[in-house]
């Protein structure tokens, strides 16, 4: 139940604050990263999912190279 808060949350500050992706979006993208490996529900997974979407959406190419990075973009594609 809190990682579904925290994700609404960090989507809330997606929405609505620009300019502060480089900062935080590695951040939360681990956090995200962390909590897929450990997802326990459907509606956490769908979540984070969502929270994902939403990093691309703000900021893609910011997005996609932390991805890359960590190796990760197939497995959250998938």
């Amino acid at each position: 139940m809190l990682a579904l808060s925290g994700i609404s949350l960090a989507n809330a500050v997606l929405e609505n604050i620009k300019g502060v992706g480089p900062q935080i979006l590695p951040g939360i993208l681990d956090l995200y990263l962390q909590e897929l490996q450990n997802v326990g529900t459907t509606d956490l997974k769908v979540m984070l999912l969502q929270g994902f979407m939403m990093a691309i959406w703000y900021d893609c190419n910011t997005t996609l190279c932390h991805l890359e990075l960590r190796q990760a973009t197939k497995y959250v594609l998938e």
